[in-house]
């Protein structure tokens, strides 16, 4: 250090005054970085955690938050003390063949992220206003490419920092759909950690996908970019009456950035908890995929927000995945690097990040999946990120490359913890890959018979609806016969019980509805267990009651009808397609909660008790929204509220029965399919995915939602845990009526 940075450094350290920069000049590259790790994979990674675990992993948001800051300031400080982004500085300092193994590796995951962000990117405009996703893709990546390429960094910076606020979709959701916050903090902050293995894979990709590799590089990159096309701005090394102010604007700008990337993961997670998860959609693959599912329980202004944000978030996103590549690569070969000079300037590094791009595009169109090969990214990212910790954290404590500015040992100690950390996360993750079940082999063979599927009611209901387009459909996609089998009688426990008897080889599955979870609760002499004996493959549908009342009442809401029962309490009668029926169900429950005396009145099925009601013998009916949508739009009854959380595209000017006057209301008709306990679990997980892809396509809502169905695929466990937990709740209502069968 010469005399004269003696003397600089002695008066900075003696407490002189450095010029504080306004708050939005502060922040930069930390901002941006962490707002690029909520990206459309990002997304889809906290979408799955939230829909498949609920609350129970929203503690891992709070927990990674200083491990990520720490080492965020670690990269951001080396790449401002020296001058040099990491690849440039591991060049100068470690051996060659761990540079190019590591560079190798990120350029490898960066490209598969890229392809992935964009082809989740163009699913959501397709969302938003239909058209062609090819098409998208190759729109989106033009811009990104042409934004890099030709506009001047100083302008070019200040438009990332801009599309952060794209993330704020991602909060306002969560402020759009109904959250019960205390359950929410008390789950945050006492977690329900469990060591099952998809659990722990999925904490390690939360882990992986909050402490990416490609943040370093970009962060340390972008300090570098903006020292050198600030004027009088020089490395802190060469310039140390610079640091303090640049190392606190490091620090604001990386403490905002991080916090604000995991406020938005902390939200997106709350978000598919309170609505995906809570409705039994447990299997999110993709960003696109959670805005779909959120559309028909969240509403549309929910999914439009979600969907919006994948779009904005990925403009962000791309950009700063290429250009981590373009920077790590240029600085080892010691390319001229920067978004600050002109593309023949730095060809290198722009073919780079031209490259990364385009071959991102391309294999959105080959038939490489680019989201299953997220899977191979996140594994590339995680275990390339502890060697690259590592080596950032020897380099931040070696004063032949910081100088002065070594780290102190708070972030020492910072630092190091999130490589323990993160070295633990990748072990986990491969101890729980060996171990998962979810990856024993499909059987390659199956079906090698025809399937059968039964059907414990009559042909035209909900069951036998969703179970013939199924059959029809699997049928086409494995060129095997699928046969619907009605088989009705006692509530649809008949077929159960032969369906759990079956051979277990597959071939024999049941297509049943919310009845399933009713049975155990009604019938003590049933011939199987329901939750031993069969398992779920999958929820194929999902319905709602609507709450219906004959005009010549004069009763025009749920408050009116509310209020006419208690005062002459006893007088009014409702009715049901029998006892123990999900109508009679859905009664008792609307009875209890609104804390009136009614009494039941049970037919022998939907039309008697349709029929009753709209000539007022009876005064109201939770009918399926299916059976009654049209007397309701033809003003033959009169709706006063649907069952679900949400308003019914049938039916839109209906208002929920939960704020038309009973909060919390909610009661689900749903459908699914299930088969013997006995099959082989790759049998079902090979079912399931079939069945599943079935029911993610386009044709099946726009055949579904005019008849009031929606399809709702879930993973086998996930239609398990409906079962089970419908089952107590009708158990708590039958006991409360006193309901037995009859």
């Amino acid at each position: 250090m010469t005399a004269k940075e003696e003397k600089l450094a002695a008066a900075s350290r003696a407490g002189k005054r450095a010029v504080r920069l306004p708050l939005l000049k502060q922040l930069g590259p930390g901002l941006i970085a962490g707002a690029a790790d909520d990206d459309p994979s990002g997304i889809a990674t906290y979408s799955q955690a939230g829909a498949q675990f609920g609350y129970g992993m929203l503690w891992s948001v709070l927990f990674t938050l200083p491990l990520m800051i720490g080492i965020q300031i670690v990269s951001a400080r080396i790449g401002r003390v020296t001058g040099h982004g990491l690849a440039a500085n591991i060049r100068q300092h470690y051996p060659r063949p761990l540079l190019y193994a590591v560079i190798s590796l990120l350029l490898i995951a960066n490209t598969i992220n890229i392809a992935a962000d964009l082809g989740a990117m163009a699913a959501a405009l397709q969302l938003l206003v239909g058209g062609s996703t090819r098409l998208y893709i190759v729109a989106f990546a033009l811009v990104s490419l042409g934004l890099q390429v030709f506009i001047p960094f100083p302008r070019y910076a200040p438009f990332l920092k801009w599309l952060t606020l794209a993330l704020f979709a991602y909060v306002a959701t969560a402020f759009v759909v109904r959250v019960p916050w205390l359950e929410v903090g008390l789950r945050t902050l006492v977690p329900d950690v469990t060591l099952r293995a998809d659990y722990l894979l999925t904490l390690v990709a939360v882990f992986g996908t909050t402490i990416s590799p490609y943040l370093f590089f970009w962060q340390a990159s972008q300090e570098v970019e903006e020292q050198r096309a600030a004027d009088g701005e020089q490395p802190l090394r060469e310039a140390p009456e610079q640091a303090a102010a640049q190392l606190r604007r490091i620090k604001v700008d990386t403490y905002i950035g991080m916090t604000f990337s995991n406020l938005v993961a902390f939200f997106i997670m709350l978000t598919t908890a309170v609505t995906l998860h809570a409705h039994g959609i447990t299997d999110i693959q993709t960003s696109a995929q959670a805005a779909q599912a959120l559309r028909p329980i969240g509403g549309e202004f929910a999914f439009l927000l979600f969907a919006a944000g994948i779009v904005g978030t990925g403009m962000l996103a791309v950009p700063v995945l290429a250009g981590s590549a373009a920077y790590a690569v240029a600085e080892s070969f010691h390319w001229p690097i920067g978004l600050g000079l002109r593309l023949m300037e730095a060809r290198g590094f722009y073919g780079i990040l031209i490259a990364a791009t385009t071959i991102g595009v391309a294999l959105n169109f080959t038939e490489i999946d680019p989201v299953k090969a997220l899977i191979w990214s996140a594994v590339i990212n995680g275990v390339i990120s502890v060697p690259i910790m590592a080596v950032m954290m020897l380099m931040a404590a070696r004063p032949e490359i910081m100088g002065r500015f070594t780290v102190r040992r708070r972030l020492k100690r910072l630092g190091w913890l999130a490589t323990g950390v993160m070295a633990l996360a990748v072990v986990a993750m491969l101890l729980a890959s060996l171990t998962s079940p979810a990856h024993a082999q499909e059987p390659a063979d199956y079906p090698s018979k025809p399937i059968h599927i039964l059907v414990g009611f009559t042909p035209g209901g909900g069951p036998d609806i969703t179970a013939r387009y199924i059959a029809q459909k699997l049928g086409e996609a494995w060129k095997q016969q699928v046969l619907v089998d009605n088989r009705p009688g006692a509530g649809g426990t008949v077929a159960a019980g032969m369906v759990a008897r079956a051979a277990p080889d597959g071939t024999t599955l049941l297509s049943v509805s919310s009845a399933h979870a009713i049975a155990p609760v009604l019938y003590s002499n049933l011939t199987y267990d329901t939750f031993r004996d069969l398992s779920g493959i999958t929820l194929s549908a999902a319905s709602k009651y609507v709450l219906v009342v004959s005009p010549s009442l004069g009763i025009k809401s749920v408050k009116e009808l509310i209020a006419r029962a208690r005062a002459k309490p006893g007088s009014l009668n409702f009715s049901s397609a029998g006892v123990g029926s999900g109508t009679h169900f859905a009664g008792e429950l609307f009875k209890a909660m609104a804390a009136i005396d009614v009494v039941h009145v049970p037919f022998k099925g939907i039309p008697e008790a349709l029929t009753e009601t709209l000539t007022a013998r009876v005064q109201f009916f939770m009918a399926p929204i299916a059976n009654a949508v049209n007397q309701v739009k033809e003003r033959k009854l009169a709706g006063l509220g649907v069952s679900s959380a949400e308003r019914d595209p049938l039916l839109p000017e209906v208002p929920t029965i939960a704020e038309a006057g009973v909060p919390g209301y909610e009661s689900i008709l749903w459908f699914g399919l299930l088969t013997s306990s006995a099959v082989p679990r790759p049998v079902i997980a090979k079912l399931n995915r079939e069945i599943v892809r079935i029911l993610s396509e386009p044709d099946v809502k726009q055949r579904w939602t005019p008849i009031g169905l929606q399809p709702r695929p879930t993973t086998p466990e996930g239609f398990d845990k409906l079962i089970r937990d419908d089952a107590a709740t009708f158990t708590r209502i039958a006991r409360g009526a006193n309901i037995k069968a009859e």
